[in-house]
Protein backbone atom coordinates (compact mmCIF):
# COMPACT_ATOMS: atom_id res chain seq x y z
CA UNK A 1 0.00 0.00 0.00
CA UNK A 2 2.23 2.42 0.71
CA UNK A 3 4.06 1.96 -2.44
CA UNK A 4 1.10 2.46 -4.01
CA UNK A 5 0.44 5.60 -2.28
CA UNK A 6 3.36 7.17 -3.35
CA UNK A 7 3.68 6.34 -6.79
CA UNK A 8 -0.24 7.70 -7.03
CA UNK A 9 0.81 10.82 -5.18
CA UNK A 10 3.84 11.34 -7.04
CA UNK A 11 1.81 11.67 -10.09
CA UNK A 12 -1.28 13.64 -8.50
CA UNK A 13 -0.12 15.16 -5.33
CA UNK A 14 -2.40 15.81 -2.54
CA UNK A 15 -4.65 12.77 -3.82
CA UNK A 16 -6.42 10.89 -1.49
CA UNK A 17 -5.21 6.98 -2.14
CA UNK A 18 -7.74 5.02 -0.36
CA UNK A 19 -6.92 1.21 0.49
CA UNK A 20 -9.17 -1.07 -2.10
CA UNK A 21 -8.82 -4.02 0.76
CA UNK A 22 -12.47 -4.65 0.88
CA UNK A 23 -13.26 -2.51 -2.87
CA UNK A 24 -10.22 -5.14 -4.47
CA UNK A 25 -9.73 -1.86 -6.81
CA UNK A 26 -9.36 1.92 -6.76
CA UNK A 27 -9.02 3.57 -10.22
CA UNK A 28 -6.98 7.24 -10.54
CA UNK A 29 -6.62 9.21 -14.11
CA UNK A 30 -4.13 11.63 -14.55
CA UNK A 31 -3.11 12.81 -18.09
CA UNK A 32 -4.82 9.94 -20.31
CA UNK A 33 -3.28 7.29 -18.00
CA UNK A 34 -5.58 5.27 -15.43
CA UNK A 35 -4.03 4.35 -12.81
CA UNK A 36 -5.75 1.21 -11.32
CA UNK A 37 -4.76 -0.01 -7.64
CA UNK A 38 -5.51 -3.51 -6.63
CA UNK A 39 -5.41 -5.56 -3.67
CA UNK A 40 -6.46 -9.46 -4.35
CA UNK A 41 -5.89 -10.48 -0.76
CA UNK A 42 -9.88 -11.23 -0.03
CA UNK A 43 -10.24 -12.56 -3.86
CA UNK A 44 -11.21 -16.40 -3.77
CA UNK A 45 -10.84 -17.08 -6.94
CA UNK A 46 -9.65 -15.39 -10.14
CA UNK A 47 -12.75 -15.40 -12.15
CA UNK A 48 -14.03 -13.06 -9.60
CA UNK A 49 -11.82 -10.39 -11.51
CA UNK A 50 -14.45 -10.80 -14.16
CA UNK A 51 -16.72 -9.56 -12.14
CA UNK A 52 -14.97 -6.37 -12.17
CA UNK A 53 -14.94 -6.24 -15.54
CA UNK A 54 -11.34 -6.53 -15.82
CA UNK A 55 -11.04 -6.17 -19.11
CA UNK A 56 -12.61 -2.80 -19.77
CA UNK A 57 -10.40 -1.52 -16.66
CA UNK A 58 -7.03 -2.76 -18.18
CA UNK A 59 -7.76 -1.20 -22.08
CA UNK A 60 -6.17 1.61 -23.53
CA UNK A 61 -2.80 3.07 -21.46
CA UNK A 62 -3.12 1.77 -17.93
CA UNK A 63 -0.95 1.14 -15.30
CA UNK A 64 -1.99 -1.55 -12.73
CA UNK A 65 -0.70 -1.92 -9.35
CA UNK A 66 -1.58 -5.08 -8.15
CA UNK A 67 -0.88 -6.56 -4.25
CA UNK A 68 -1.11 -10.30 -4.70
CA UNK A 69 -0.88 -10.92 -8.08
CA UNK A 70 -0.76 -14.48 -7.87
CA UNK A 71 -4.35 -14.71 -6.23
CA UNK A 72 -5.28 -13.02 -10.00
CA UNK A 73 -3.60 -15.60 -12.48
CA UNK A 74 -4.29 -16.33 -15.07
CA UNK A 75 -6.64 -13.76 -15.10
CA UNK A 76 -4.46 -10.97 -15.26
CA UNK A 77 -2.64 -10.04 -18.22
CA UNK A 78 1.18 -10.52 -17.80
CA UNK A 79 3.25 -7.84 -15.93
CA UNK A 80 6.10 -5.50 -17.30
CA UNK A 81 8.01 -5.21 -14.08
CA UNK A 82 7.82 -6.81 -10.66
CA UNK A 83 8.72 -5.30 -7.78
CA UNK A 84 8.98 -7.14 -4.59
CA UNK A 85 9.01 -5.97 -0.97
CA UNK A 86 10.48 -8.29 1.67
CA UNK A 87 10.58 -7.85 5.39
CA UNK A 88 13.95 -7.98 6.83
CA UNK A 89 15.45 -8.21 10.53
CA UNK A 90 16.33 -4.27 9.71
CA UNK A 91 13.90 -2.45 7.15
CA UNK A 92 13.13 -3.95 3.92
CA UNK A 93 14.50 -4.66 0.76
CA UNK A 94 13.00 -4.34 -2.80
CA UNK A 95 13.71 -6.03 -5.97
CA UNK A 96 13.06 -4.68 -9.67
CA UNK A 97 12.81 -7.81 -12.15
CA UNK A 98 11.91 -6.67 -16.16
CA UNK A 99 9.94 -9.15 -17.51
CA UNK A 100 9.38 -7.50 -21.16
CA UNK A 101 10.96 -4.81 -23.12
CA UNK A 102 8.67 -1.63 -21.88
CA UNK A 103 9.52 -3.28 -18.73
CA UNK A 104 13.09 -2.78 -19.01
CA UNK A 105 12.31 0.89 -20.01
CA UNK A 106 10.46 1.59 -16.49
CA UNK A 107 12.60 -0.86 -14.45
CA UNK A 108 15.88 1.35 -15.41
CA UNK A 109 14.36 4.45 -14.98
CA UNK A 110 12.76 3.56 -11.09
CA UNK A 111 16.19 2.28 -10.55
CA UNK A 112 17.97 5.58 -11.95
CA UNK A 113 15.41 7.76 -10.05
CA UNK A 114 15.89 5.99 -6.81
CA UNK A 115 19.70 5.62 -6.87
CA UNK A 116 19.90 9.22 -5.81
CA UNK A 117 17.58 8.38 -2.41
CA UNK A 118 18.17 6.91 0.40
CA UNK A 119 15.86 4.06 -0.23
CA UNK A 120 18.00 1.94 -1.94
CA UNK A 121 21.28 0.72 -0.06
CA UNK A 122 23.96 0.64 -2.61
CA UNK A 123 26.65 -2.28 -2.53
Amino acid sequence: MFFARAFIQNFLPGQKVKSPTYTLVESYSFLNIKVHHFDLYRLCDAEELEYLAIRDLLTADFIALVEWPQKGSPNLPSADVLIAFEHQSIGRSVSVQALSVPGQVLAKALLTALSGSNLIGQS
